[in-house]
Formats: structure tokens, sequence, C-alpha cells
């Protein structure tokens, strides 16, 4: 501060902190997940696809199913934008159709990890000891299976509805959560609230949810939302392996394994499903480093 600045101004200063009303936890969240440029578009990116995938019947006017023989591997053209596939289905209409179902299973699978691993985190982090050990044992053994052959294996076994895959892929995706959840456990149970609540008698319940949870909750919606581009890679894995959805149902991993014998004759049949995957795994995983910086207590106030 310079030594030419007189006390009225210091004075005004103060006054002009003091009247500063503090900004919100949410509100510094914010600020700090906008200034995230890569997050922020793919944020933009992740809710135009969501929003053409539900409005999908009102923007094409083709339904996914019809069949046209006389439309067979159009290539794109103002009538059909993305062209048409071997059966004339207008694919702009598919891919669509294609991103309800790839982006509702992929939460839908994120979802059922992050209630997995948050449950088995934060008993083991909370509690420790023996039942510690006992839990991440049981998360050490499913991460050495290898996971593509179990999702095949039980996809094959309960069926192919997207429910089922959703199921599948979430109840053999919890295990980095847990570990997750339990470190953010581990360090939190030491903090002074809750040696406090302990104080007054309140019991293990009431503190794991109440105290501990909450402020575990920003690596825990950082881990969902890079598990929702996780779901999708595998449910397109599956659905390319023909393990997965069933046509007549599309996903975009479904149209990719339609489009594999057809690759230099209809190009468009796989690009259009595949730049989708891509484009939307590198928007979600650009979000979850933008909410990881954005949620991080040490540089919030940056």
């Amino acid at each position: 501060m310079s030594q030419n600045t007189s006390p009225s101004t210091l004075a005004e200063l103060d006054l002009e902190t003091l009247s500063r009303e503090p900004r919100s936890y949410r509100s510094l969240v914010w600020r700090k997940f906008r200034r995230h440029r890569a997050a922020v578009v793919g944020a933009v990116l992740l809710i135009v696809f969501t929003l053409g995938a539900a409005l999908g019947p009102a923007i094409s006017p083709y339904d996914q199913y019809e069949i046209k023989l006389d439309q067979m591997v159009k290539p794109p053209s103002l009538s059909h934008p993305l062209g048409t596939d071997d059966l004339g289905r207008d694919e702009l209409t598919r891919i669509l159709g294609g991103g309800r179902i790839s982006l509702s299973l992929g939460l839908m699978a994120s979802v059922i990890a992050v209630v997995i691993g948050g449950m088995v985190g934060s008993v083991a982090g909370y509690y420790g000891g023996n039942l510690d050990n006992a839990l991440m044992r049981i998360t050490d053994l499913m991460i050495s299976f290898p996971q593509l052959f179990l999702m095949m294996l039980f996809s094959a076994l309960f069926g192919k509805t997207v429910l089922s895959i959703a199921v599948v892929i979430g109840t053999l995706s919890w295990m980095s959560v847990a570990r997750l959840v339990r470190a953010s456990f581990l360090s939190l149970k030491e903090e002074d609230y809750v040696l406090a609540a302990h104080s007054i008698g309140a019991g293990s319940r009431t503190i794991i949810l109440k105290h501990v949870l909450p402020n575990a909750m920003g690596p825990i919606i950082v881990a969902g939302t890079i598990g929702v581009a996780q779901a999708i890679i595998m449910e397109s894995a599956l659905s390319y392996l023909g393990l997965g959805v069933q046509l007549p149902v599309a996903s975009w991993g479904s149209m990719l394994r339609l489009a594999q014998n057809q690759l230099t004759s209809a190009w468009w049949l796989a690009l259009f499903p595949g730049l989708m995957i891509v484009l939307s795994v590198l928007s979600i995983n650009f979000m979850g480093d933008g909410l990881r910086d954005a949620l991080d207590p040490r540089h919030l106030l940056n």
C-alpha cells in the first residue's frame, strides 16, 4: 500500500470491505468452476447432448424404428443430415435415441456404484479395525477380477435390458468409490466437530450421516461424475460385443457394432456414434476435473 494513503482513504476501504456480503459456499464453488474453461465447455456440450437426447422426437421427424428399403445406406444429405443405415433408418434419429439409452444407463450405473461404494467406504473408514480390513480385502478381491469378463458373464446370465446392464456395471464399479470414501472418512472422523458429537452422546449413524458424510461429498460427487463416463464406455464395449443393449433398441455402442462391416463403404455409420461417445466421455471427464478443483477447500478461495 502506498505511504501517501490518507487515514480517510483507509477508513473508506475498511468500510467497503466490511460492507461486502460474505460469499456462500455455493457461490465460491461456482466461481471456481466457471474459471475452469474446459469444464465449462464440457458442461455445455453435455447439456446439449442431454437436451438433444431428451427432445429427440421433437428434433427429428423420423421414427428411429421405421425401415425404408429405398433409403438404405444413403450418405449425409439435407433430408438425412447424418445419413441412413443399412435398413434405411435415419442416423440422426437413431443417435438421439441412442443417447437417451447410453446417457441414462451411464447415470444409473454411476448412482448404483456410488451408493454401494459409499456404504462400504463409510463403514470401513469410520469403524476401522477388523471390519475395515475385511471390507477392504473384499474390495481388493473385486478389483483383481477382470471386469469385462464379469460383465459379459453377468449380462448373459441376468439379461440384456437397460436396467439389468446398468445394475451389472454399477455393481462391478463401486471399488474405487469405496476406497475414496474410506480415505475421506479416516481423515474426517478425527476432526473436532466429530469428537464433539461423540462427547454429547451422538450415535454412530447420526455422526456418519449428518457430520462426516456431508463433508465427504466433494470427492464422492467427482467420483460419481467420472463414473458416468466409465459406465458409458463399458456399455459401449458390451454392446459392441453383442452383450449389451439388444436390437431394435439403439445405443451408441450397438450402433458401432452394426457399422463394423461397412467402415469403408458407409463411413458415417461408425463416425457419428463413435464421435458422440468420445465427446460425451471427454465432456464428463472435463466436468469431473472442474468439480474436483472447485470442491477442493484448499483452493476454493484462490
